[in-house]
C-alpha cells in the first residue's frame, strides 16, 4: 500500500457503472455520497463534547457563472487572500467543474473542496488550490473539523509505480500566509484501496480577525489507462473551541491530589468515584495535548487508589500481629490477590504479596485440621442414618436390618468425634435408635395378639363362620362389619392385613347389594312420583288440572317410570293419578273455535272488531310479517282490537288469530278493507299559443277527469301512471274561457274541482330530469339523487299523499322523508317540475330493506358407531346446510326437512376416539352455528 500518511475521508461518491461518457460524467451530483455537502452537520463521532458556538466556515455553495460566491479556486500557487472573483472560468460538466487550463481536473459544484482527475496523459505533478475565508477573534482557540476520503476508479495506472494524488489541508493566516498547521494524505494512483478518515482537526488560536482554510489538491505521474482519481473533504466545520472546559477538568485533576500537588499523593477521601467524574471531564476535552497531559495525571491517581485498595484488602485479613481473623475465607484472599496481581512491579507490591502467601498458609493448616475432624463426623454421622429408614434420623422409624450390633458400632464411631456440639447430636440419635428397637421387638408380640383378634371378627360376619361360603349372616349389618374393620385396621403386617380386607370388602360387598335393592325401589317409586306430580298445576294432583307445558311426552314418561315400580299399592295409586292427567290433556287438544272480523274501513276505523265461536280465549293481529297481541275477548262473542297506532295501509294484510288458552291457534281469518276513494289533481298552465292538451298530476284514486269550458263538459282525456292529459286545442278558444277540471273515482264519485289558468304568451320551453337513488327503509332520512336542467322543485307522493319540496343544489337533490315513508312497502313516486308547475319527469322510488343476519342453531344426536348411518338433529331458524370435520377432513352436504335433518357419515366417522365437529350454515354459506358430535360404540 502505497500511502504517505493516513488520515481520514470523506464518503465522497458513490459510483455506478463502468460506462464512461465524458470525463467526469461518473459523479453526477445524484450519484455522489458526501456531494450534498453537509456543512451544517455538526461531527458525532469521538468526541464527547463539541466546540460552542456557531459554524463559521460558509455554508452558501451557491454559484454564479459556475463561481463558488465564498471559495475561490486556482491552478496558480497558494491562495493567501481569496478572493472568489479570481476564480478561473469553469465549465459544469454533469455536476463537476473543469477549468480551460487543465479539463482534465475538476471540482464538483456541490462541494468545493471535492477534486477529481482523470488519466488521460502522462503528467508531472499539478496542483489546485480552494480557500475560503472565516472571521476569527484574535486570542481565541478554534478547531478545524472535517472528513476524508481519497480513491481510486476505473482502469488503475499500472505504472509508473510512483503515481501519486495527494490532499493537503491548511489553516493559515490572511494575506502573510503564516501555517497555523496543515494535515496531508496521500494514495498511490495504482492502489485499489479507499483512504477514509473521520473527524480530522486542527486545532488553532487566531492571530487576526481573518482566517483563510484551504485544500490543495495535487496529482503527479499519472498514466493514461483512463482511470479516475479521487480527494476531498466533507463535513468540515470551523468553531470556537471552549476552553473554560479545559479548566474544569484540570481543576478536577488536581482535586484528587494532596495540596493539588499532581505529582505527589493522592488525597485520603479520593475514590472511584471522584476519578470517574475527572475522567469524564478530561474525556470532554477538545485540545488532544491538554487531554493527554490531563491523562497522564489521571492515570497516576488511579494507580495510586490501586495500591491503597490492595493494600487495605490484606490488612483486613489478619490481626495486628499477623494472626488469621476467624472471618478470613478464600474468597477474600482471592479478592485480595486480584487487587495485587492488577499492581504494577514495585517494592509495595512484593512485600503484600508475602503477606498474602503467609496468611494462605495459616488458612491451608487451620483446613487441614478441620478436614481431619470433618472426616471423622462423616464415619460417624453416615453410620448413625444407615440405622434410620431412608437414612433420615429424623424418620422415626428403624431399617428392617437394624440391630443391637449395628447400633453398637455406630456408637463407637461417635465416640471418636472431638467436637462436643457434633457428638452430642450423634448421641441422641444413637439413644433414639436404640428406644426404636426396643419398641420393634415389643410391637411384634402385641401385632401377633392383634391378629388373631381380627381373623375371629371376620369370620363371624360369614355363614357358618367360613369366609369362602358367599354369603352373610341375617344378623350381619354394618355395625358388625366396621367393627370387624377396626380390628384388622389395627394389624400391621401387610400380607396378613392385605387378606383380612379382602374379606371384609366381599362382606360389604354382600350387604351393599341387600341394601341396594331396597334402595332401588325406593327411589323408583320417588321418581314416578316426581313425575306424575310435575304434570299437574302446582305439582298437586288434587288441582284437577294439568300444567300449560304437560304434553304427551311427558305423560308417556311418566308412565315408564311408574311400569318399574314394583310396589303394587304405590304403583296402583300412581297410575290412577296420571289417568286423570291423561283425560285432561284430551280435552285439551279438543279445543276448537272459529274467527270472524267485520270488514275494516281504511281510515276511518280505530278497532278491528268480530265476533268468534268456541275455546278462544285471546287473539292478536297480524300485519303483514308482525303480529300484535293484546285484543279484548268478550263473554259475549265478540272482539275489539285497536288499530288507530299500527297506520294499517290498502296495501297490507291483515289476519285475525284466535288462540285457545293454552296457546293453541284454532284459526286466523283475513280482515277486508272498506275503502274511502281519495285524490287531487294539479293542473299544469295551458298557453293557447303553444299548448294542444291540458295536462297535470294526480293522487290516489282518481280514474277520470272532465273538462268545462263556458257551460259545455267534454269528457274522455287520458288518465295513467299519475299524470294525465286532454286533448283541448278545438275547445279553448280565448284566455277568457273559463275552464274548469273534474276529478272523479273509478264509480264516478267526485273527488277534486281545479281551475284551469289559461295564457297566451309565447312559451318559455323548459325541459329537466331526474335520476332517483334507491332509499333504505328503515335506514335513510332522505330521497337523494340528480337533476339536469330546469327542473325545479318536486312533488314525492307516498300512498296517494302527495309532499312538496326538496333542496336542490348543484345538480344535486335531497328529500326529507324519514316521516313520511315508514315502511318498504309503500309505494313512492316523484314527479319533478318547473319554475312554472310543469311536469318534466316522473320516477318511482325504489324502497329497500336493510339486509336481515341470518340466525339459526342446530341439535345433534349421540351417533353410535356401527349402528347409526346418519348424524341427525334438528334445526331451528336459517340453517340451509351443515359441513361435518371429521379430523382434517370435511365434508359438505345434508338432508333438511320439517326442523329436522339427517347427514349420511357411516363411510366417514371409523372409530369412537374421531374428533368430529358439525358446522350450520345459511344459503350463502355463513357458519350460524357449530356443535360437538359424540360418538358412542354399540
Amino acid at each position: 500500500m502505497n500511502i504517505k500518511k493516513i488520515f481520514t475521508t470523506f464518503a465522497l461518491t458513490s459510483i455506478v457503472g463502468t460506462t464512461f461518457v465524458t470525463p467526469f460524467q461518473t459523479l453526477s451530483p445524484e450519484a455522489a455520497e458526501a456531494n450534498t455537502n453537509t456543512i451544517a452537520v455538526e461531527p458525532t463521532a469521538s468526541f464527547v463534547d463539541t466546540p460552542i458556538g456557531a459554524n463559521l466556515i460558509s455554508q452558501n455553495l451557491t454559484s454564479v457563472d459556475n463561481k463558488f460566491k465564498d471559495y475561490q479556486i486556482s491552478e496558480s500557487g497558494v491562495i493567501t487572500e481569496p478572493d472568489p472573483g479570481k476564480t478561473p472560468a469553469l465549465t459544469n460538466d454533469s455536476g463537476w467543474l473543469r477549468t480551460n487550463i487543465n479539463s482534465n481536473t475538476a471540482i464538483s459544484a456541490s462541494n468545493p473542496f471535492s477534486f477529481s482527475t482523470r488519466d488521460l496523459g502522462k503528467s508531472a505533478q499539478n496542483y489546485t488550490y480552494i480557500a475560503t475565508t472565516v472571521q476569527t477573534e484574535p486570542g481565541k482557540l478554534y478547531q478545524f473539523k472535517y472528513d476524508t476520503k481519497l480513491y481510486n476508479l476505473g482502469a488503475f495506472a499500472t505504472s509508473p509505480q510512483d503515481s501519486l494524488i495527494g490532499m493537503n489541508a491548511r489553516v493559515a493566516t490572511y494575506g502573510s500566509n503564516v501555517t497555523y498547521k496543515s494535515n496531508s494524505y496521500s494514495l498511490a494512483g495504482t492502489s485499489a484501496e479507499t483512504l477514509t478518515s473521520k473527524d480530522e482537526i486542527i486545532e488553532f488560536r487566531a492571530t487576526s480577525d481573518k482566517t483563510v482554510i484551504s485544500a490543495e489538491m495535487s496529482y503527479m505521474n499519472l498514466s493514461t489507462n483512463g482511470g479516475y482519481h479521487f480527494a476531498g473533504l466533507s463535513n468540515y466545520s470551523v468553531k470556537e473551541i471552549d476552553e473554560a472546559a479545559n479548566q474544569e477538568a484540570r481543576e478536577a485533576v488536581t482535586n484528587l491530589f494532596m495540596d493539588n500537588e499532581v505529582l505527589g499523593a493522592i488525597n485520603s477521601n479520593t475514590n472511584q468515584s471522584a476519578i470517574d467524574v475527572a475522567k469524564d471531564l478530561v474525556d470532554a476535552v477538545i485540545s488532544d495535548s491538554v487531554r493527554a497531559e490531563l491523562q497522564q495525571q489521571l492515570d497516576e491517581a488511579q494507580k495510586q487508589l490501586d495500591a491503597r485498595h490492595a493494600e487495605n484488602a490484606v490488612k483486613d485479613l489478619m490481626d495486628d500481629q499477623g494472626i488469621i481473623l476467624p472471618e478470613t475465607s478464600q474468597a477474600s484472599i482471592d479478592n485480595a490477590k486480584s487487587l495485587i496481581d492488577s499492581l504494577p512491579d514495585s517494592t509495595q507490591k512484593n512485600e503484600l504479596q508475602d503477606k498474602l502467601n503467609d496468611i494462605q498458609a495459616q488458612l491451608d493448616t487451620i483446613n487441614a485440621e478441620q478436614q481431619a475432624e470433618n472426616n471423622r463426623q462423616t464415619a460417624a454421622t453416615d453410620a448413625v442414618k444407615e440405622l434410620f429408614t431412608n437414612n433420615d434420623t429424623a424418620s422415626d422409624s428403624i431399617k428392617d436390618t437394624t440391630d443391637q450390633a449395628a447400633i453398637d458400632a455406630a456408637k463407637n464411631l461417635v465416640d471418636a468425634v472431638t467436637d462436643p456440639a457434633v457428638k452430642a447430636e450423634l448421641e441422641l440419635d444413637i439413644a433414639a435408635a436404640q428406644t426404636l428397637l426396643d419398641a420393634k421387638n415389643e410391637a411384634i408380640q402385641a401385632e401377633n395378639e392383634r391378629q388373631t383378634v381380627a381373623t375371629d371378627a371376620v369370620k363371624e360376619l360369614f355363614t357358618n363362620n367360613d369366609t369362602a361360603s358367599d354369603s352373610i349372616k341375617d344378623t350381619t349389618d354394618q355395625a358388625a362389619i366396621d367393627a370387624a374393620k377396626n380390628l384388622v385396621d389395627a394389624i400391621t403386617d401387610p400380607a396378613v392385613k392385605a387378606e383380612l380386607e379382602l374379606d371384609i370388602a366381599a362382606a360389604q360387598t354382600l350387604l351393599d347389594a341387600k341394601n341396594e335393592a331396597i334402595q332401588a325401589e325406593n327411589e323408583r317409586q320417588i321418581a314416578a312420583t316426581d313425575a306424575v306430580k310435575e304434570l299437574f298445576t302446582n305439582n298437586d294432583t288434587a288441582s284437577d288440572s294439568i300444567k300449560d307445558t304437560t304434553d304427551q311426552e311427558a305423560i308417556d314418561a311418566a308412565q315408564k317410570l311408574i311400569d318399574a315400580v314394583t310396589d303394587t299399592a304405590g304403583k296402583n295409586n300412581l297410575q290412577k293419578d296420571l289417568d286423570r292427567a291423561q283425560v285432561l290433556l284430551n280435552e285439551r287438544l279438543s279445543t276448537v273455535g272459529t274467527i270472524t272480523p267485520a270488514d275494516f274501513l281504511i281510515g276511518g276505523d280505530k278497532y278491528v272488531t268480530g265476533t268468534f265461536t268456541g275455546s278462544v280465549a285471546k287473539i292478536s293481529l297480524l300485519v303483514n310479517d308482525k303480529e300484535y297481541t293484546g285484543g279484548a275477548v268478550k263473554t259475549d262473542g265478540t272482539f275489539t282490537f285497536y288499530t288507530n297506532d299500527k297506520n294499517i295501509k290498502k296495501t297490507d294484510t291483515v289476519f285475525a288469530v284466535a288462540y285457545d288458552k293454552y296457546g293453541k291457534e284454532l284459526e286466523r281469518t283475513k280482515v277486508a278493507f272498506v275503502l274511502v276513494t281519495a285524490g287531487k289533481i294539479t293542473p299544469a298552465t295551458y298557453n293557447l299559443a303553444s299548448d294542444k292538451n291540458i295536462t297535470g298530476t294526480y293522487t290516489e284514486d282518481v280514474a277520470r277527469i272532465t273538462v268545462t269550458v263556458g257551460d259545455k263538459v267534454y269528457k274522455g282525456g287520458t288518465v295513467a301512471d299519475g299524470t294525465f292529459t286532454f286533448y283541448a286545442f278545438d275547445k279553448i278558444k280565448n284566455a277568457t274561457d273559463a275552464v274548469t277540471i273534474h276529478a272523479y273515482d273509478s264509480v264516478g264519485r267526485l273527488l277534486d274541482t281545479k281551475t284551469l289558468n289559461v295564457i297566451t304568451s309565447v312559451p318559455v320551453i323548459t325541459k329537466g330530469s331526474i335520476t332517483v337513488n334507491d332509499m333504505l327503509v328503515p335506514g335513510d332520512k332522505n330521497i337523494t339523487g340528480t337533476y339536469t336542467d330546469n327542473v325545479h322543485y318536486v312533488i314525492v307522493t307516498v300512498d296517494g299523499v302527495n309532499y312538496k319540496g326538496g333542496t336542490f343544489v348543484d345538480g344535486e337533490f335531497k328529500f326529507y322523508a324519514f316521516d313520511k315513508i315508514t315502511s318498504a312497502n309503500s309505494t313512492v313516486t316523484m314527479q319533478a317540475f318547473d319554475k312554472a308547475g310543469k311536469v318534466l319527469d316522473t320516477k318511482t322510488v325504489k324502497l329497500i330493506e336493510p339486509v336481515k343476519a341470518s340466525e339459526g342453531k342446530i341439535q345433534i344426536n349421540t351417533f353410535t358407531l356401527g349402528t347409526d348411518k346418519n348424524i341427525t338433529g334438528t334445526y331451528t331458524g336459517d340453517v340451509k346446510s351443515v359441513q361435518v370435520t371429521i379430523g382434517e377432513t370435511t365434508y359438505k352436504g345434508g338432508t333438511f326437512t320439517d326442523g329436522e335433518f339427517k347427514f349420511y357419515a357411516f363411510d366417514k366417522i371409523k372409530s369412537i376416539n374421531d374428533n368430529v365437529n358439525i358446522q350450520a350454515l345459511d344459503a350463502k354459506g355463513n357458519v350460524l352455528d357449530t356443535k360437538v358430535i359424540e360418538v358412542i360404540g354399540k
